[in-house]
Protein backbone atom coordinates (compact mmCIF):
# COMPACT_ATOMS: atom_id res chain seq x y z
CA UNK A 1 0.00 0.00 0.00
CA UNK A 2 1.68 3.40 1.07
CA UNK A 3 5.03 3.51 3.34
CA UNK A 4 4.80 4.20 6.22
CA UNK A 5 6.32 8.21 6.14
CA UNK A 6 3.01 8.40 3.31
CA UNK A 7 0.53 7.00 5.98
CA UNK A 8 1.52 9.68 8.33
CA UNK A 9 1.17 12.57 5.30
CA UNK A 10 -2.14 11.18 4.46
CA UNK A 11 -3.19 10.83 8.06
CA UNK A 12 -1.96 14.67 8.75
CA UNK A 13 -3.69 16.43 5.47
CA UNK A 14 -7.40 14.07 6.33
CA UNK A 15 -7.17 15.42 9.33
CA UNK A 16 -6.83 19.04 8.59
CA UNK A 17 -9.27 18.19 6.71
CA UNK A 18 -11.56 17.19 9.08
CA UNK A 19 -10.76 19.92 11.17
CA UNK A 20 -12.00 22.69 8.71
CA UNK A 21 -15.05 21.03 7.26
CA UNK A 22 -16.76 19.27 10.20
CA UNK A 23 -17.50 22.84 11.83
CA UNK A 24 -18.84 24.26 8.03
CA UNK A 25 -21.05 21.23 7.73
CA UNK A 26 -22.07 21.52 11.03
CA UNK A 27 -23.51 25.07 10.89
CA UNK A 28 -25.35 24.36 7.58
CA UNK A 29 -29.25 24.40 8.58
CA UNK A 30 -31.27 21.56 6.32
CA UNK A 31 -33.47 22.41 3.65
CA UNK A 32 -36.55 22.48 5.12
CA UNK A 33 -35.23 25.38 7.55
CA UNK A 34 -33.31 27.42 4.95
CA UNK A 35 -36.42 27.29 3.06
CA UNK A 36 -38.46 28.88 6.19
CA UNK A 37 -35.89 31.71 6.87
CA UNK A 38 -35.34 32.39 3.42
CA UNK A 39 -39.01 32.52 2.85
CA UNK A 40 -39.25 35.03 6.03
CA UNK A 41 -36.50 37.12 4.94
CA UNK A 42 -37.95 37.84 1.77
CA UNK A 43 -41.36 38.46 2.85
CA UNK A 44 -39.47 41.35 5.27
CA UNK A 45 -37.11 42.37 2.26
CA UNK A 46 -39.85 42.81 -0.36
CA UNK A 47 -41.41 44.93 2.12
CA UNK A 48 -38.53 47.16 2.48
CA UNK A 49 -38.27 47.35 -0.83
CA UNK A 50 -41.60 49.08 -1.81
CA UNK A 51 -40.62 51.51 1.21
CA UNK A 52 -43.06 50.11 3.11
CA UNK A 53 -41.09 50.24 6.51
CA UNK A 54 -43.96 50.65 8.96
CA UNK A 55 -44.53 47.12 7.93
CA UNK A 56 -41.46 45.35 7.58
CA UNK A 57 -40.92 46.71 11.59
CA UNK A 58 -44.47 45.28 12.30
CA UNK A 59 -43.12 41.69 11.19
CA UNK A 60 -39.89 41.73 12.96
CA UNK A 61 -39.07 40.14 15.83
CA UNK A 62 -39.81 41.94 19.33
CA UNK A 63 -36.42 42.10 20.68
CA UNK A 64 -35.65 44.30 17.43
CA UNK A 65 -38.72 46.38 17.69
CA UNK A 66 -37.59 47.11 21.04
CA UNK A 67 -33.86 48.21 20.57
CA UNK A 68 -34.95 49.93 17.41
CA UNK A 69 -37.94 52.59 17.69
CA UNK A 70 -40.01 53.00 14.57
CA UNK A 71 -38.78 56.53 13.89
CA UNK A 72 -35.88 55.45 13.92
CA UNK A 73 -36.15 51.97 12.26
CA UNK A 74 -38.03 54.26 8.92
CA UNK A 75 -35.24 56.67 8.87
CA UNK A 76 -32.60 54.36 8.70
CA UNK A 77 -34.06 52.06 6.04
CA UNK A 78 -34.79 55.44 4.32
CA UNK A 79 -31.28 56.61 4.40
CA UNK A 80 -30.20 53.85 3.10
CA UNK A 81 -31.96 52.82 0.38
CA UNK A 82 -31.73 55.99 -0.70
CA UNK A 83 -28.03 55.94 -1.69
CA UNK A 84 -28.23 52.28 -3.17
CA UNK A 85 -31.30 52.97 -5.09
CA UNK A 86 -33.76 50.04 -6.28
CA UNK A 87 -33.27 46.79 -6.21
CA UNK A 88 -32.57 45.26 -9.61
CA UNK A 89 -31.60 41.15 -8.29
CA UNK A 90 -31.07 39.50 -5.11
CA UNK A 91 -29.77 35.70 -4.66
CA UNK A 92 -29.36 33.89 -1.44
CA UNK A 93 -25.72 32.58 -1.59
CA UNK A 94 -25.63 31.35 1.60
CA UNK A 95 -27.35 30.36 4.76
CA UNK A 96 -26.12 29.46 8.01
CA UNK A 97 -26.18 29.05 11.70
CA UNK A 98 -24.71 31.02 14.32
CA UNK A 99 -23.71 31.05 17.55
CA UNK A 100 -26.01 31.74 20.55
CA UNK A 101 -26.12 34.79 21.58
CA UNK A 102 -26.51 37.05 25.36
CA UNK A 103 -29.60 37.93 24.22
CA UNK A 104 -30.70 34.78 22.97
CA UNK A 105 -29.07 31.86 24.67
CA UNK A 106 -31.70 29.05 23.92
CA UNK A 107 -32.61 30.01 20.29
CA UNK A 108 -31.78 28.75 16.97
CA UNK A 109 -30.40 32.14 15.03
CA UNK A 110 -30.08 31.44 11.10
CA UNK A 111 -27.87 33.71 9.29
CA UNK A 112 -28.65 34.57 5.09
CA UNK A 113 -26.20 36.29 3.03
CA UNK A 114 -27.98 37.67 -0.01
CA UNK A 115 -25.92 39.17 -3.08
CA UNK A 116 -27.78 41.94 -4.45
CA UNK A 117 -27.72 43.87 -7.02
CA UNK A 118 -28.88 47.97 -6.71
CA UNK A 119 -29.56 50.54 -9.42
CA UNK A 120 -26.30 52.66 -7.85
CA UNK A 121 -24.30 49.79 -6.49
CA UNK A 122 -24.09 45.87 -5.26
CA UNK A 123 -24.37 45.06 -1.66
CA UNK A 124 -23.98 42.32 0.33
CA UNK A 125 -27.23 41.75 2.46
CA UNK A 126 -26.76 40.16 5.91
CA UNK A 127 -30.30 38.90 7.50
CA UNK A 128 -30.24 36.98 10.91
CA UNK A 129 -33.73 35.39 11.38
CA UNK A 130 -35.31 33.58 14.59
CA UNK A 131 -37.56 31.64 15.45
CA UNK A 132 -40.34 32.41 18.32
CA UNK A 133 -42.13 30.94 20.46
CA UNK A 134 -44.97 30.72 17.91
CA UNK A 135 -42.36 28.92 15.61
CA UNK A 136 -42.64 31.13 13.16
CA UNK A 137 -39.22 33.24 12.07
CA UNK A 138 -38.54 36.77 12.08
CA UNK A 139 -35.60 39.19 11.13
CA UNK A 140 -33.93 39.88 14.27
CA UNK A 141 -31.25 41.90 12.04
CA UNK A 142 -30.61 43.24 9.12
CA UNK A 143 -27.39 45.08 7.48
CA UNK A 144 -26.15 46.35 4.46
CA UNK A 145 -22.71 45.50 3.72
Amino acid sequence: MFAWRYRIHAICVLSVLAILFVPWYMNKPDKNTVDATNNAALEFLQMVDAGRYDDSWQIVAPYLQKKIPLPDWKSKLAKDRKTIGELDSRSLEDASKTAATEEFPDSELILLKYSSQFKLKEVEEVVTVIQGKDNRWRVVGYFIQ
